[in-house]
């Protein structure tokens, strides 16, 4: 039901606002869709908020604008994904009963199209802007349904730490979040092994994959169950439970991927070279895991504890590495051109300043990651799972718990 809404005007500001929000990456992936027009996944999926991978997006709607205008890291954006964003905005103006363009100014430091869910970012903060700008007073569930309509996955960054988004029957689908990030405080190192656009878009190679692979039909049906053993991984901060189920359930999809015809290739040299030195790691009982989504750039996971010996194994690959952590809360910074204060969420996000332009390059020690990016992660809350071997970084985890 649309709600009819005056924005709040501030000075030359009329319905403003600014908003913050995090890249996701899967766990357990979304791969399908089961409703194009309405943008409803054909699978559940299970992600986690990425703290070091952010958008930030500034929306201005007024009466003097002929046409909505996006720029993107203060260019102009191009016909397509303007004609993307104006489609997703007249949802807005409809639920709000406006007529008003807006301008949309998008900072962000994630490769675009590069399988590091720029998209989720992007619509995630355009949503919570949006939202706020046209005083539509949307609760965290409509959000993210709105949100999906733009990027599926962006329902998912509407919440940090760890989040399920749910095929839900019928035309709605909102995410909800299972654990804040405290709950189970993982370290990140994403392998930026190929950060260009890729060749094949992700809604291109669901379609193709739901079209032509063999294998497509058996990954729907097998999802159900790596999403109960991820869900209670994560509730229960079992790491090797997750680690197998993850790592599984992301060759899975690219297998589908690769099957389709003509085949999708998202993994290059980088990244596979990358897996196999995870997997070295594993077997010789160290906390870490990798997954990739749609694009060549491996996240790999791993417990605080094993930061050196990871970062230290990854140094063989001759590709960046950003060294970051789970977490990426949204933020509404300001609204009217009023900052917004709810603790901290007018401040700028981990690495915001430092890395405006970009992400990370490895320069020196890559056991030092840049300022904005050192790990924060504190100890481990009360009943929370250690991990393995005297030095904390080896081993089975879900059954070594101890109180501090």
């Amino acid at each position: 039901m649309s709600r009819a809404v005056t924005p709040s005007r501030h000075g030359d500001r009329p319905g403003s606002a600014t908003a913050r929000a995090h890249a996701n990456l899967g766990l357990v992936k979304y791969w399908g869709k089961r409703d194009l027009e309405l943008n409803l996944p054909a699978v559940g999926s299970i992600s986690a908020g990425i703290e070091g991978l952010w958008t930030r997006t500034q929306i201005y709607f007024s009466p003097r604008y002929e046409r909505d205008l996006l720029l993107w890291d203060q260019q102009k954006a191009s016909d397509q994904a303007t004609a993307r964003v104006s489609r997703f905005l007249d949802l807005v103006r409809s639920k709000a009963s406006l007529p008003w363009h807006a301008q949309v100014r998008t900072t962000s430091n994630i490769p675009r199209e590069a399988g590091l869910a720029s998209s989720a970012a992007a619509f995630a903060s355009l949503a919570l802007a949006a939202n706020a700008a046209v005083g539509l007073g949307l609760d965290p569930g409509e959000l993210s349904d709105l949100a999906r309509r733009g990027s599926a996955s962006a329902a998912r960054s509407l919440f940090g730490g760890y989040v399920e988004l749910p095929a839900d029957e019928g035309d709605r689908c909102q995410a909800r979040r299972i654990a804040p990030a405290d709950h189970f405080p993982l370290e990140v190192a994403l392998v930026l092994a190929g950060t260009q656009p890729k060749a094949v878009s992700s809604r291109e190679g669901m379609i193709r994959s739901q079209g032509t692979s063999p294998f497509y039909p058996s990954w729907v049906s097998a999802q159900s169950a790596d999403l109960d053993r991820a869900r209670q991984a994560i509730m229960q901060r079992d790491f090797d439970r997750l680690a197998e189920t993850a790592q599984h359930n992301c060759l899975k999809m690219h297998a589908v991927a690769m099957t389709s015809r003509p085949p999708i290739l998202y993994p290059n040299a980088f990244t596979l070279r990358g897996i196999e030195l995870v997997l070295s790691l594993r077997q010789k009982g160290v906390a870490v895991f990798f997954t990739l989504d749609a694009g060549a750039n491996l996240a790999v996971f791993f417990a605080l504890p094993c930061r050196d010996l990871v970062i230290g194994t990854l140094d063989e690959l001759d590709c960046p590495v950003q060294l970051t952590r789970v977490g990426g809360e949204p933020a509404l910074l300001e609204v009217g051109g009023v900052p917004v204060s709810p603790t901290g969420s007018g401040q700028k996000g981990p690495g915001e300043a430092e890395q405006q332009n970009g992400l990370s390059k490895r320069e020196g020690d890559p056991r030092q990651p840049p300022e904005g990016l050192r790990p924060t992660t504190p100890d481990p809350p009360d009943g929370a799972t250690k991990t393995g071997s005297e030095d904390g970084c080896a081993g089975e985890t879900g059954d070594r718990t101890r109180k501090r």
